[in-house]
């Protein structure tokens, strides 16, 4: 991975954001750049020495170049199967976090807005005792997680 590349830093920057990471996980990812390169971007020093969540995220918006938003969505799919996998009960929170993302349209690359919606409402129904199994309805998630990790993986 290059320290100096927009699409690092703005998959690092959507990661707390979407409940993936912690600040320390953030700062020390940070300083694994620093040491790889003669001469670290002063933003890559700023996000290593953030003292709070919101310091970071506002560093890595300050990387230099193009972000290829395939790259950064498909990343973020792939850390979601990999907590789904390792917390299902975190499924509603995932869930959650695409159906805000299809409101505001802001990931195209992983679907459209209507698929992107369509887990929230199923999962806590379900969990509820409204309709469904919800065995099923994480699997319906994990399924279109995992579809979008290979689809990127392929290329």
């Amino acid at each position: 991975m290059q320290v100096d590349t927009k699409t690092a830093a703005e998959t690092r920057r959507r990661l707390p954001e979407a409940g993936l990471t912690t600040l320390g996980e953030t700062t020390s990812w940070a300083d694994a750049q620093i040491a790889a390169v003669d001469k670290p971007p002063y933003w890559l020093i700023e996000v290593s020495m953030a003292r709070s969540e919101r310091d970071a995220v506002a560093a890595l918006k300050n990387a230099d170049g193009e972000t290829d938003e395939t790259t950064v969505w498909r990343s973020l799919a792939r850390a979601w199967r990999d907590v789904l996998d390792r917390e299902p009960d975190r499924d509603s929170e995932i869930a959650k976090y695409l159906y805000y993302l299809g409101v505001d349209d802001e990931a195209p690359a992983l679907g459209s807005p209507a698929e992107l919606m369509s887990f929230w409402d199923a999962i806590d129904l379900t969990r509820d005792g409204v309709y469904g199994v919800l065995a099923a309805e994480r699997e319906r998630l994990r399924a279109f997680l995992t579809n979008r990790r290979i689809s990127h993986e392929q290329k």
